[in-house]
């Protein structure tokens, strides 16, 4: 823990800025208020099928990422006239946009019964992540910077000490334990819930929540390949250690439609995380937190349903 602590102090010192941190979360405030005070990007979540509707989601996770990017420009911190941090830009720009757009997974469902279509749609759900997230990004990588990342964005256990990650995730998870005691918890997990499926199917309900909950990892982690990997990392190369500023105002909007106090964990999680994996160049602590509380507060939701007696459907 001592070891993490020193490398966010260490980074903050030798990062700070005050104008620039001031207006960075000026900006991010403004997002905020504007998503849950005005629900000012609802229509930007409306289910559409037409390939140009992923212009919005371009707009949506460019722009906050684009303004805290000009603040760095403007403070004199990057040199955006390098051609390659442009095309790296614009690849993981359409990277995330392709990701939260892409409606075709849903049609897988419509090959199946009825009674699991509910459950197939929730692994396709996570599934597509590997398609929209990891494919283009391996791609990339494989194109472009294999000769200068040989990590592929920091895959690697190389140098890990998983030791400081494991005493956070023994603070972070009694933390995610107390919350499932909470309604508003249940209300939204487990994110799966067992019901037709299983009935249908005359299996244990463990038979499908295994699965999904396996698939429902993959999401979370090439999540962090592309925010803690590629945009940090990758971009790490031009940007520096100002790589993790830009990296917190999209990952904020990736957020956002999630409950308000999750979007304000994200942002100072990403942080963390971001300036973690600047450091160690490697994602490896990011996965292992992030499934351990993903995994985590799935399990305490299903517990808590069995303990007051409902059903999980």
């Amino acid at each position: 823990m001592k070891k993490l602590a020193k490398q966010l102090i260490e980074h903050v010192r030798e990062d700070w800025d005050p104008v620039l941190y001031g207006l960075t979360a000026l900006w991010i405030a403004i997002l905020v208020i504007a998503n849950y005070g005005f629900d000012a990007f609802v229509a930007v979540d409306q289910d559409a099928r037409a390939v140009w509707r992923i212009l919005p989601f371009v707009g949506f996770y460019g722009i906050p990422y684009a303004v805290v990017l000009g603040l760095l420009f403007a403070r004199g911190r990057v040199d955006t006239t390098t051609p390659g941090l442009w095309r790296a830009l614009a690849v993981g720009l359409f990277v995330v946009s392709l990701a939260d757009w892409f409606p075709y997974h849903r049609d897988v469902a419509a090959y199946f019964p009825g009674p699991l279509r509910v459950w197939v749609s929730a692994v396709a759900w996570n599934l597509k992540s590997t398609l929209c997230w990891f494919t283009p990004i391996l791609a990339y990588w494989l194109a472009f910077d294999r000769r200068h990342d040989r990590t592929c964005y920091g895959i690697t256990l190389k140098g890990f000490d998983a030791g400081p990650y494991l005493l956070c995730i023994g603070i972070l998870v009694p933390l995610a334990l107390w919350a499932s005691f909470q309604p508003s918890f249940l209300q939204q997990y487990p994110t799966y819930r067992p019901g037709q499926a299983e009935v249908y199917l005359g299996v244990s309900a463990w038979w499908t929540v295994i699965p999904y909950e396996l698939v429902y990892g993959f999401d979370f982690s090439f999540v962090e390949l592309y925010f803690r990997g590629f945009l940090v990392i990758g971009l790490a190369r031009w940007l520096g250690r100002s790589a993790v500023l830009p990296m917190v105002a999209m990952y904020a909007a990736l957020h956002f439609g999630k409950p308000f106090a999750e979007t304000i964990g994200s942002i100072i999680g990403g942080y963390i995380l971001g300036v973690f994996a600047y450091n160690s160049r490697s994602i490896a602590g990011g996965i292992i937190l992030h499934l351990s509380l993903a995994w985590t507060m799935e399990a305490a939701a299903f517990v808590q349903h069995s303990l007051q007696g409902t059903v999980v459907r």
